[in-house]
């Protein structure tokens, strides 16, 4: 017993052993987290059912890529931007800039489309307003 304690001492004292007990843990701590993302992933995908349809709801929504609704776009107090389409009831989205805001409105309206059309609603015909 002994000589396994004076063993371990000699490896704990020994830089070379130390660095790479560090870097094994390290590896350890990444893949734990890599485990712990895809269970997030796989758990959120358990909620996320692809409509039978999905392919014509893509094609669906995808035409009105070209339909312009007006945008709201709001500078919040923290300095991001607000974009909305008040037509579209929650389509909204952050962005740091109002361009980048407004920019990216357009896939959100989109998956809004989708996601409405997959519900079965009716999308909202857009009232004049400038895009």
């Amino acid at each position: 017993m002994d000589d396994l304690n004076r063993h371990l001492r000699e490896l704990l004292q020994d830089p070379e052993f130390e660095k790479a007990w560090q870097e094994g843990e390290q590896e350890y701590r990444e893949e734990k987290r890599q485990i712990k993302t895809y269970a997030v992933e796989g758990e959120l995908d358990r909620f996320l059912d692809t409509p039978d349809n999905h392919e014509e709801l893509v094609s669906k929504s995808e035409a009105y890529r070209n339909v312009k609704y007006p945008v709201k776009s709001t500078r919040l107090p923290e300095g991001e931007w607000l974009a909305e389409h008040p037509d579209l009831p929650g389509c909204k989205i952050h962005g740091s800039t109002q361009k980048e805001a407004i920019a990216n409105l357009e896939e959100v309206k989109l998956s809004w489309i989708y996601a409405a059309m997959a519900e079965g609603r009716n999308i909202p015909k857009p009232r004049t307003g400038k895009q």
